[in-house]
Formats: structure tokens, sequence, C-alpha cells
């Protein structure tokens, strides 16, 4: 009998460091902290008495137990609240793993997914269950939760892989985006960027975006069913991105309009009066002659003809103006009048503008 009192002494001792804790899941505390409190007093009290219980460890010593039966019946009280808390220290411990699972799970879906609203509630009533000291004992109650978080993990795993596909490259269409690396339209684009007068941070920024679409990797399943974000990826960050396809037909549409625009800046800008032809080479002079008249650049594009219109467009001055700063600068969402916007753009050309040559100043809106 003795051992087993100091085996429950020593169980008290360890529950009541452990209450101090309150239980804690999911972000939350299971016992509230007054719960908590007057637990612990009724673990110390219990402690406390079987204490001194032991040193009654014979028939003949017991007679001197000097304990009322209103003491014994507040020391069984105790005891029935700590074999309670036991029982629910055992429930909390069942869903331990799966609730640590949604919440890293809550930190990778973007805030306004519809699936964390589906988590939220479960996790309400999984909150609101265990607070209800007869529901928290419901064998039902526990099954009944168990199976409404498989639910939700296994509805976030789908979303997850959804999403994921949604923003990488199938195998067939990274093979699309590495021709595009070597597409004439790029090979040309490169070489006129050489041009001052063009922006060729165009480019540099479309090479960005071609290094950021990446194809899709395999998802080890018995991973994300252990880890709620196995692979580098961010559905917070990307959830703003069109679907990588759609990022991808972007790519090519964006080499024909750049190149469209690129060839039409440039043929209207060297028939210019102002450009002195005579200044080219005989080769080149040809060669710029044909593209004015035409429209169509010198096929192969070389890059002696990217120096010689750099040599005849070398007076022109490139005033380089962001589609951000534009749009600001006419007034951003607000109504405004047509000769508001007019005298807001005469404003902007001449603040940028300013000590220069107007005729030989070249706006770029980039």
């Amino acid at each position: 009998m003795g051992d087993k009192i100091e085996q429950k002494v020593k169980s008290l001792v360890h529950d009541t460091q452990a209450v101090k804790s309150r239980l804690p899941l999911w972000g939350q505390h299971v016992l509230e902290e007054n719960d908590a409190e007057l637990l612990t007093d009724k673990l110390i009290s219990a402690k406390t008495f079987l204490e001194e219980m032991q040193r009654f460890n014979t028939p003949g010593k017991l007679k001197n137990l000097k304990a009322t039966p209103e003491d014994i019946a507040s020391q069984k009280e105790n005891l029935i609240a700590w074999n309670n808390y036991k029982q629910l220290e055992l429930t909390v411990s069942e869903f331990i793993e799966i609730t640590n699972y949604l919440s890293k799970a809550q930190l990778v879906l973007a805030e306004n997914d519809d699936w964390q609203q589906m988590v939220k509630s479960a996790q309400h009533e999984l909150r609101q269950g265990l607070a209800d000291k007869d529901t928290r004992q419901s064998t039902e109650f526990k099954q009944k939760m168990l199976k409404q978080l498989a639910e939700a993990k296994q509805s976030y795993i789908t979303r997850f892989v959804s999403l994921y596909q949604r923003a990488h490259l199938t195998l067939a269409e990274d093979k699309i985006k590495a021709e595009l690396m070597n597409d004439d339209r790029l090979t040309a684009l490169s070489l006129l960027s050489g041009i001052a007068l063009l922006p060729g941070n165009q480019v540099k920024n479309w090479r960005e975006d071609w290094a950021n679409l990446q194809p899709a990797s395999a998802i080890d399943s018995k991973m994300l069913a252990v880890d709620p974000n196995p692979v580098s990826f961010n559905p917070r960050t990307d959830k703003d991105l069109a679907p990588a396809s759609n990022r991808l037909n972007r790519l090519d549409d964006q080499l024909d309009a750049m190149l469209t625009e690129w060839t039409s800046t440039l043929q209207t800008n060297l028939a210019d009066p102002f450009i002195q032809l005579d200044l080219m080479r005989s080769e080149q002079k040809a060669e710029v002659a044909v593209f004015i008249d035409s429209g169509c650049l010198p096929e192969p594009l070389t890059k002696d003809f990217i120096e010689e219109v750099n040599k005849v467009l070398d007076g022109l001055v490139a005033v380089a103006i962001t589609s951000e700063e534009l749009v600001a600068s006419l007034g951003k969402g607000t109504p405004q009048s047509i000769d508001d916007i007019r005298k807001r753009f005469e404003q902007l050309i001449a603040e940028r503008c300013k000590g220069q040559d107007s005729d030989k100043v070249r706006i770029v809106i980039e």
C-alpha cells in the first residue's frame, strides 16, 4: 500500500506542474486560468493528504488517524478532479498531432482562402466541445471531431496540391519555356536592347519572369501527410499570380508585342528629319533606308547595324518615365476633367525634360 501511495504522490507532483501549462492545444489553452488554479489547489491538497497517510501504514497506526469524514469526502472529490484531469489530458493528446498539422497549414494558405473558414469552424467546435465537461468525455464527440479534422486535413492536401500545380509548369510546358530562350524574337530584342533609345529593361524583366516560371516537382504524399509544406512553395505570396500556363502564354505574347513596338519606335525615330543618315556607313545606310520604307528589320540583324543606329541616334535624349510614375502624376483614382489631365501631363513632361532640347527628346514609357 505504501508503494502505491508513494507512486500516486509522485504522479500528483508531476501533474501539479503540468496543470500550469493549462493543456495547450491549437494555439489556445483547454483549461481556463481559474480552473487551472482551482485544480492545482486540489492536487496539492490531495498530495499533502496522501503524504500524511503514508505514516499510517499499519492497522494499529490507522487507529490514530484524525481525519474526519468530511476530510475524507473532500479528498475523494480532489481525487475525482484529478482523475477527470487525467482523462481530459488523454483526450487532448489524441488531438495534438492533427491540430499541430492544421495550425501549420493555416500559415501556408492565404488568409482569405475558403479552406481557412472551414478549418476555423472545426477549431471553434473543438474548442467549445472541450470546454464542456460533459461533451469532452463523450466518445461520440471525440470520434466526430477526429473525423472532421481528418477531413479538413485531406481538404488542405487537395487544395495545396492544386495550388502548387497551378503555379508551376507541366513537363510539356517546361519544354515550351526552354524553346522561348532560343526564339528568334528574343534574339532580335536582345540585340535591339543595345540601342539606347529603346527600353532595354523590358527584356531584362522578361527574362526574370521567364526564370521565375518553374516546372512542378513530384510531391511525396507521405511527406505531405506529415508536413503541410514539404516543397519550396508559398501560396500566400503566389496567390495573386496567374496560372503558370497563362504566364507562359503571356511571355510568348510579350515577345511579339515588344518586337512590334520597338520596331515601330525605331522606324519612327530613324525617319525623323533630324536624323542624319549620311553619318552611317554605306552598307548600314542602305539597310536603314530599306527598314524605314518597309518597317522590316534587316535579316540577319547584326551588331554592326545596332552600332550604326546608335551613332545616328546619339543626338537624341531618351527620357524614361515608368508607367507607375505616369499614372501617379495624372492623379490615380481621382476624377478629373480633360483639361486637368492635360495640364498634369504637360507639367510632368516639362519637369522631366527640363534643360533638354525638345526636338531631341524622346519619351520612353517603361
